[in-house]
């Protein structure tokens, strides 16, 4: 495994494989019911100066959490370039990706829903190749005190791979990648 800098333990990847289970059972177990589970779960890959990730989230909890950023109880996730601008305008500012001192922006690539689960692939561009990643995640954190953030890095060609546990309280990340 790479080097990972920062200031608290790592969570073991058995506790991670079991939240992304969980995160599976729920999603095709519970259809349209509440449930106790609030988790996004994130799948990047990093390729010379760019960062390619695609997030998932309970459409109704990401819908909750964009009506409450926006102060507006009329916003809906559907598909259209509207619901992608609210989206980004939340996640540039809760999601920071920093790459050699460069804050990435997030671009949307494409989004959709799959039963009850909103997803997007995201697209993020470094002015040269991706050394290091500083990762601060607080998705949805001001909607849920047990909100859990997943995600999965992998960096190639080196094939090095991260899974990183954000909580509130443990959200910010260092990865350096062992460059070829």
């Amino acid at each position: 495994m790479g080097e990972t800098d920062a200031p608290r333990e790592r969570t073991s990847r058995k506790l991670v494989r079991r939240y992304s289970f969980a995160l599976t059972a729920t999603i095709l177990c519970l259809g349209t019911e509440a449930h106790k589970l609030h988790l996004s779960h994130a799948r990047m890959a990093v390729e010379d100066n760019v960062a390619a990730m695609r997030i998932r989230f309970f459409t109704h909890d990401l819908e909750a959490m964009l009506q409450q950023f926006h102060a507006s109880a009329s916003v809906s996730l559907i598909p259209s370039a509207g619901s992608d601008s609210l989206f980004l305008d939340y996640f540039n500012r809760h999601f920071l990706l920093i790459a050699s001192s460069d804050t990435l922006q997030a671009t949307i690539a494409s989004s959709g829903e799959d039963r009850d689960v909103w997803w997007y692939e995201l697209t993020f561009v470094a002015p040269s190749a991706i050394e290091r990643l500083e990762i601060t995640n607080r998705l949805l954190f001001g909607l849920f005190d047990d909100q859990r953030n997943i995600v999965y890095i992998s960096h190639f060609p080196s094939n090095q791979r991260e899974t990183l546990y954000c909580v509130a309280g443990a959200s910010d990340y260092a990865v350096n990648f062992r460059m070829q």
